[in-house]
């Protein structure tokens, strides 16, 4: 059996199991998200929408679109909601008076410190492995995210 032990021999191959494994903690941070939002009367793209704007200060929203990876009109659906409860703001672009900028009110601030603590959530989670593991993990899905981002930009 060359040193592999039976769950090896008879399971699915490593790269699948890891993408099963994946698959699950995006099954447990998409209930979190849609929990914890919820409780704010937000859906999760919404609370992404204002954790990015706080982390960026303001963006357009076709940038927005790009980052969060969804199309500009659910974007803009999004939006006009946070727009609505007061938390976001449209302003002209600085650099193009044509554009617009969307900024966080200090209620959307507020809200957003909020939303981003779902990433405890995680950490917590990740605390449970070593500072070696913890190391690997991360230069594992850093690996996985540019060749994703790659795969996608050669479409």
């Amino acid at each position: 059996m060359s040193g592999k032990s039976f769950f090896d021999v008879h399971s699915e191959p490593l790269e699948r199991r890891i993408a099963t494994a994946l698959a699950k903690v995006g099954t447990a941070l998409k209930h979190q998200s849609l929990q914890a939002a919820g409780e704010r009367g937000l859906s999760p793209l919404q609370a992404q929408i204002l954790v990015q704007l706080h982390l960026s200060g303001g963006e357009r929203p076709s940038d927005l679109a790009d980052r969060l990876a969804v199309r500009l009109p659910t974007i803009s659906d999004s939006v006009r909601v946070l727009v609505d409860k007061g938390l976001v703001d449209r302003q002209r672009d600085a650099d193009d008076a044509r554009a617009t900028r969307l900024v966080l009110t200090e209620t959307g601030r507020t809200e957003a410190r909020k939303a981003a603590g779902f990433s405890d959530f995680l950490a917590s989670a990740v605390e449970a492995m070593s500072t070696l593991e913890q190391e690997v993990f991360l230069n594992g899905m850093l690996k996985m995210i540019r060749t994703l981002e790659e795969r996608d930009r050669s479409r």
